[in-house]
């Protein structure tokens, strides 16, 4: 199942650098009920809602892209990704 999300203005004003469940991306996935529990990285979300040994997602290029240069201080602008999670576990 695809998942979108939608990382807003509002994400990056409140969002806390170098945060792993504060950025803004982590903001972002909380507003959807699969990631109620999360914490990103700049090459995955982890979340703790799916029992498994592996319970992340890798996040697509532009979203680690998006982390580093946050992370950096630099600007950034409010933006869209899909990534792929597993059917019937949301």
């Amino acid at each position: 199942m695809k998942l979108t999300i939608n990382v807003t203005a509002r994400d990056i004003e409140y969002g806390k650098r170098l945060s792993c469940q504060s950025c803004p991306i982590a903001r972002a996935c909380r507003r959807l009920k699969y990631f109620q529990n999360c914490a990103v990285s700049n090459l995955r979300i982890y979340f703790n809602r799916v029992v498994t040994t592996d319970n992340s997602i890798e996040l697509p290029r532009e979203a680690s892209e998006f982390i580093e240069k946050f992370d950096r201080g630099k600007k950034v602008k409010p933006f869209k990704f899909e990534i792929e999670v597993p059917d019937g576990k949301e």
